[in-house]
Protein backbone atom coordinates (compact mmCIF):
# COMPACT_ATOMS: atom_id res chain seq x y z
CA UNK A 1 0.00 0.00 0.00
CA UNK A 2 0.98 3.93 -0.85
CA UNK A 3 -0.54 6.88 1.10
CA UNK A 4 -0.06 10.23 0.46
CA UNK A 5 -1.22 12.71 3.12
CA UNK A 6 -1.49 16.07 3.16
CA UNK A 7 -2.51 19.03 5.57
CA UNK A 8 -5.59 20.90 3.38
CA UNK A 9 -9.45 21.52 3.38
CA UNK A 10 -10.29 17.93 3.59
CA UNK A 11 -13.35 16.02 2.32
CA UNK A 12 -16.48 15.26 4.04
CA UNK A 13 -16.99 11.34 3.90
CA UNK A 14 -20.42 11.79 1.71
CA UNK A 15 -17.61 12.96 -0.96
CA UNK A 16 -15.09 10.71 -0.90
CA UNK A 17 -16.25 8.50 -3.96
CA UNK A 18 -17.38 12.14 -5.84
CA UNK A 19 -13.78 13.12 -6.30
CA UNK A 20 -12.67 9.89 -8.26
CA UNK A 21 -15.40 11.38 -11.04
CA UNK A 22 -14.10 13.01 -13.67
CA UNK A 23 -15.00 16.67 -13.46
CA UNK A 24 -16.61 16.74 -10.71
CA UNK A 25 -15.48 19.81 -8.55
CA UNK A 26 -16.35 19.90 -4.97
CA UNK A 27 -16.16 23.48 -5.12
CA UNK A 28 -15.35 26.75 -7.26
CA UNK A 29 -13.25 27.63 -9.54
CA UNK A 30 -12.94 30.33 -7.51
CA UNK A 31 -12.71 28.68 -4.43
CA UNK A 32 -9.92 26.51 -5.45
CA UNK A 33 -7.56 25.84 -8.74
CA UNK A 34 -8.25 22.72 -10.75
CA UNK A 35 -9.84 20.95 -13.13
CA UNK A 36 -11.49 17.76 -11.31
CA UNK A 37 -9.31 15.11 -13.73
CA UNK A 38 -6.59 13.99 -11.09
CA UNK A 39 -8.30 11.83 -8.78
CA UNK A 40 -9.86 10.38 -11.72
CA UNK A 41 -7.46 10.06 -13.41
CA UNK A 42 -5.73 8.36 -10.53
CA UNK A 43 -8.39 5.59 -10.04
CA UNK A 44 -8.23 4.68 -13.98
CA UNK A 45 -4.48 4.44 -13.79
CA UNK A 46 -4.71 2.20 -10.61
CA UNK A 47 -7.51 0.00 -11.32
CA UNK A 48 -6.45 -0.67 -15.13
CA UNK A 49 -3.21 -2.53 -13.24
CA UNK A 50 -5.83 -4.17 -10.99
CA UNK A 51 -5.58 -2.07 -7.73
CA UNK A 52 -7.63 0.10 -5.37
CA UNK A 53 -7.72 3.41 -4.76
CA UNK A 54 -9.16 5.49 -1.75
CA UNK A 55 -9.67 8.71 0.69
CA UNK A 56 -9.52 8.58 4.35
CA UNK A 57 -10.48 12.54 5.46
CA UNK A 58 -12.81 14.77 7.50
CA UNK A 59 -13.18 18.47 7.03
CA UNK A 60 -10.59 20.22 8.19
CA UNK A 61 -8.58 17.34 8.95
CA UNK A 62 -6.58 16.76 5.55
CA UNK A 63 -6.59 13.99 3.09
CA UNK A 64 -5.07 10.69 3.20
CA UNK A 65 -5.09 9.16 -0.46
CA UNK A 66 -4.07 5.24 -0.38
CA UNK A 67 -4.03 2.81 -3.29
CA UNK A 68 -2.97 -0.98 -3.81
CA UNK A 69 -1.86 -2.23 -6.53
CA UNK A 70 -0.93 -6.44 -6.94
CA UNK A 71 2.63 -7.79 -6.83
CA UNK A 72 1.84 -9.83 -9.58
CA UNK A 73 -0.44 -9.76 -12.31
CA UNK A 74 -2.98 -12.83 -12.74
CA UNK A 75 -3.74 -14.87 -16.34
CA UNK A 76 -6.71 -12.58 -16.61
CA UNK A 77 -4.71 -9.08 -16.55
CA UNK A 78 -5.33 -5.92 -18.36
CA UNK A 79 -2.71 -5.22 -21.08
CA UNK A 80 -1.47 -2.51 -19.50
CA UNK A 81 -0.90 -5.03 -16.33
CA UNK A 82 1.12 -7.36 -19.03
CA UNK A 83 3.50 -4.96 -19.84
CA UNK A 84 2.21 -4.45 -23.37
CA UNK A 85 2.72 -1.00 -24.70
CA UNK A 86 -0.40 1.23 -25.30
CA UNK A 87 1.22 2.01 -29.41
CA UNK A 88 1.17 -2.10 -29.54
CA UNK A 89 -2.85 -1.85 -27.87
CA UNK A 90 -3.42 0.75 -30.69
CA UNK A 91 -1.99 -1.00 -34.04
Amino acid sequence: MIAVRDEGIGIDPADHDRVFTVFNRLHSREEYDGTGIGPALCRRIVERHGGEIWIDSAPGDGATVSFTVPAECGADAQPVCTGQRVADRLL
